[in-house]
């Protein structure tokens, strides 16, 4: 969907011929970067930030010729929305391509074609290289950059940056000059340290930390530059929270003429890291970190055959909605879920269970300012049974990690441990159940998420089962404030990650490939059938929503039906 930015604005059409219509005035650059005071400043800054190498030069452009910049892009230029599980933005195409503009379209952006040769001259890029301690010639003569306006709810979460022959990160601030920016407008570009080894052995993969050490807020007129370091430049843009005024800025990035040294580090090859490697695993440094709890074989195979007992239906309705332990009912449901692979079971919950879970989570999410529209502080729910889940540039989200005596979900839990609920579940989806395991999650507004990854470990077949419970609101459904799930089919792993571009590691599936986008629905258990080379992912929670996202996640091995067609 393509969107004029500042549509409202107007301004006469260039004439046939014109081209170049108005005068560039000045000096692009406000500052000398000739001058070895200024370069041994900014070199001294770059090499002892923390928690990697970065610097800010302020005031980097003349201010009357970034003003026409930015009214320049504003006016003529148009962005396209872009959503994906990493990030959310409005985005031009890439100002390399100004150059084959015609001469009537190139004239109405002088100060930006300008401004975008300067940061890409030679100059600059040996004013970059000293102040990065690169070897002279190290950037190769590449134009790479865009404009990117995060409006309310925009983000862009946990990565290293590490794609291709990157090696330095730029952006230029260009956010309103006369309406400064605050830290409670969210939109901070936020830098993570690594998680350090309590034994202080090496990582093979360096995991990022739960939340940032360090904000550097979208001020206008400034750039940030910071070294592409695999596995360890992780940074993320925070939510912008507020309205009316968009972050604008021009990234991007200067190239040398090969990938940087331990690329196999980089956040897209540890996305794609099989948790059954032994990297993820055993006396492995990022196994307290990322531990996946392994499936439990079931004593034995859960089959669809029969019906539930009467003390089985007894014991499942003190939870479950009686609608969903009629057996006519639950072969209709069958016969659905085995033409689509999928389907959201509305109401799945007894009222009485409801109304009390509905009170736990309101009043927990309450007390902790959920509801205010802001960002809450990361370890906002942290305590007792809830622990944080990460690594950051994979997910982040609560866990109940033991029995929390007593809480509603802990008991939903057994419940959905017990051999009569995976029989239902059988019944409801006609495969054999195999091994199970089972997580109390809670996904809290302007903080959680997950990104793509391999849903299914190992070849074969997996059926998930979630329960959701959220706010009641209309928000949820609408897709705005996050929160849903979405399954789709990849082939990163089938092409390999060194032959992934940014675009199919970000991207959503193509049009053609098949697309489940379940929304976070109150008291519902959504049923998905998924097998190896599908990815699913829940999409960050907005600060904006009506409270956090509280789910209940059944994993389960499956044996498929011996008549059933692996193909199909």
């Amino acid at each position: 969907m393509a969107r004029g930015f500042g549509a409202k604005r107007k301004r006469a059409p260039a004439k046939e011929g014109e081209g170049l219509v108005e005068e560039v005035e000045g000096d692009v650059l406000g500052i000398d970067i000739d001058s070895e005071v200024v370069k041994n400043e900014v070199a001294k800054e770059f090499q002892e930030s923390k928690p990697y190498r970065h610097c800010v030069l302020k005031e980097l452009c003349n201010e009357k010729v970034l003003r026409k910049v930015r009214d320049e892009i504003i006016t003529n230029l148009r962005a396209t929305f872009k959503e994906t599980d990493i990030y959310k933005v409005l985005q031009t195409g890439d100002l390399a391509n100004l150059d084959g503009l015609d001469k009537n379209s190139l004239g109405q952006l002088p100060h930006l074609k300008r401004l975008r040769d300067t940061i890409y001259s030679k100059e600059f890029r040996t004013f970059v290289e000293s102040v990065a301690g690169l070897g002279s010639g190290e950037l190769i003569d590449k134009t790479d950059c865009s404009c990117n306006i995060y409006p309310q709810g925009g983000h862009l979460l946990c990565h290293d940056d590490v794609i291709g022959t990157r090696k330095v990160s730029y952006i230029i601030y260009l956010t309103d000059p006369d309406s400064p920016w605050k830290s409670e407008d969210g939109g901070a570009l936020a830098l993570y340290d690594c998680i350090v080894d309590p034994k202080g052995k090496a990582r093979k993969l360096p995991l990022p930390d739960y939340h940032p050490i360090k904000r550097l807020l979208p001020t206008w007129n400034t750039m940030v530059m910071f070294a592409v370091q695999p596995g360890k430049s992780f940074h993320d843009i925070e939510e912008v929270i507020v309205t009316d005024k968009p972050r604008l800025s021009i990234s991007g990035w200067f190239h040398g003429e090969k990938p940087p040294e331990g690329s196999e580090n980089a956040t897209l090859n540890q996305i794609l890291v099989n948790s059954k490697s032994s990297e993820w695993k055993g006396d492995s440094p990022c196994a307290a970190f990322d531990k996946v709890d392994p499936f439990v074989k079931l004593p034995s195979e859960v089959h669809a055959d029969g019906w539930l007992s009467e003390s089985e239906v007894e014991g499942l309705a003190l939870y479950i909605n009686p609608q969903y332990l009629v057996k006519s009912s639950v072969e209709r449901i069958a016969d659905k879920f085995v033409d689509d692979s999928h389907i959201q079971l509305y109401k799945f919950l007894n009222d009485a269970l409801v109304d009390q879970l509905s009170k736990q989570i309101h009043d927990k999410d309450e007390e902790e300012g959920m509801f205010e529209g802001v960002i809450p502080p990361y370890e906002s729910g942290v305590g007792g049974a809830w622990k944080m889940r990460g690594p950051t540039h994979k997910q982040r989200y609560l866990e109940m990690t033991c029995d929390a005596g007593g809480d509603l979900f802990s008991n939903l839990k057994e419940c959905f441990g017990s051999p009569a609920f995976q029989k239902l579940l059988s019944y409801m989806t006609k495969v054999t159940l195999t091994s199970s395991r089972s997580c109390v999650r809670r996904f809290r507004p302007g903080l959680d998420y997950t990104l793509a990854h391999s849903g299914v470990e190992t070849a074969g077949y997996q059926l998930d089962a979630t329960l959701c419970m959220v706010e009641e609101s209309e928000q949820w459904g609408l897709g705005e404030v996050g929160g849903y799930d979405c399954y789709m089919v990849n082939d990163i792993e089938a092409k390999g990650p060194n032959n992934a571009s940014a675009e199919v590691y970000n991207e959503a599936a193509d049009e053609d490939d098949e697309t489940v986008t379940l929304p976070a629905t109150n008291n519902c258990l959504n049923l998905v059938l998924s097998c190896e080379g599908v990815m699913r992912f829940t999409k960050y929670i907005s600060a904006t929503a009506p409270g956090s996202r509280w789910d209940i996640m059944n994993e389960f091995e499956i044996t498929p039906d011996d008549d059933s067609d692996e193909d199909e």
